[in-house]
């Protein structure tokens, strides 16, 4: 499943359970049958003609009025005589609905310490040379047009869906920004995930950069965002701090997590 935001396919963003799963096709070449259904907000995918679903999917837009496209990503017609794949008996039934979606799915596991709110700027454009943000831009942080974006059910944020990239733009860039209130100085651990290139500052001082474009060898990375993509330890002094975190797109979406390992002393503004 990967919805689309600002023209930019966020396949890297939505992945895991709810998104993708695994198939063994037909080893002579034969017909694959798939069918799926969706309600509301759910969408339910089925494969060779299974009782349950392979997948239920959260959908991540509201429902609208479109059209059906069915293609292959390797183009149809690879050469001379071979094919990418053919679709037969493509039906579209308005209404129908056979499965029941009040099953209830397994929550994802969402962490206490989550961020729930990030204030997210307008994006700006960086040159691939400068793809990691090393210093905050004065004329962003000057300005107005700063947004609220929430994470979605599985505490992940697709900036896509606040955030407008710049088309003429080598690489886009934004910052997302976070308040804390701590009791005490104190240096406290933030699980983080992000996609694809990260800054991150604490009170104005830079204290981690990242990258995680994706790259098919030396080295490997999908660029997939998850809570475990690294660990930050950020030293906070007593009183109000604010931390921001450049986020620079390069492919495959754009997105962020965040959650601190304990609460204990801390207050997410």
């Amino acid at each position: 499943y990967t919805p689309v935001f600002d023209r930019l396919s966020y396949w890297q963003i939505y992945h895991g359970p709810g998104c993708t799963a695994a198939v063994e096709y037909p080893e002579d070449g034969g017909w694959a049958h798939v069918r799926v259904e969706v309600q509301g907000r759910s969408a339910a995918v089925f494969y060779d003609d299974q009782d349950e679903p392979l997948i239920r999917i959260p959908l991540a837009r509201e429902p609208a009025e479109g059209a059906f496209i069915v293609y292959g990503s390797l183009g149809t017609q690879l050469e001379a005589g071979i094919y990418a794949g053919s679709v037969a008996n493509f039906v579209v039934k308005p209404d129908v609905v056979e499965y029941d979606f009040s099953v209830p799915v397994e929550p994802p596991d969402i962490p206490d310490g989550l961020i729930d709110r990030w204030h997210l700027s307008q994006a700006f454009a960086v040159e691939a040379a400068g793809a990691i943000v090393r210093e905050l831009p004065s004329r962003i942080m000057e300005s107005d047009g700063w947004t609220v974006g929430t994470p979605d059910d599985t505490g992940l944020l697709p900036f896509g869906r606040y955030v407008t990239r710049d088309p003429a733009a080598q690489l886009s860039a934004l910052l997302a920004k976070v308040a804390v209130r701590s009791e005490r100085d104190q240096t406290k651990r933030l699980d983080f995930g992000f996609s694809d290139i990260a800054s991150v500052f604490v009170n104005g001082e830079l204290v981690y950069s990242g990258n995680h474009i994706f790259s098919n060898n030396f080295p490997r990375r999908q660029g997939l965002v998850t809570l475990d993509q690294a660990s930050l330890y950020l030293p906070l002094k007593e009183g109000d701090n604010e931390i921001i975190v450049a986020v620079t797109e390069a492919f495959g979406g754009w997105g962020i997590t965040g959650a601190f390992e304990d609460l204990e002393g801390l207050e997410i503004r």
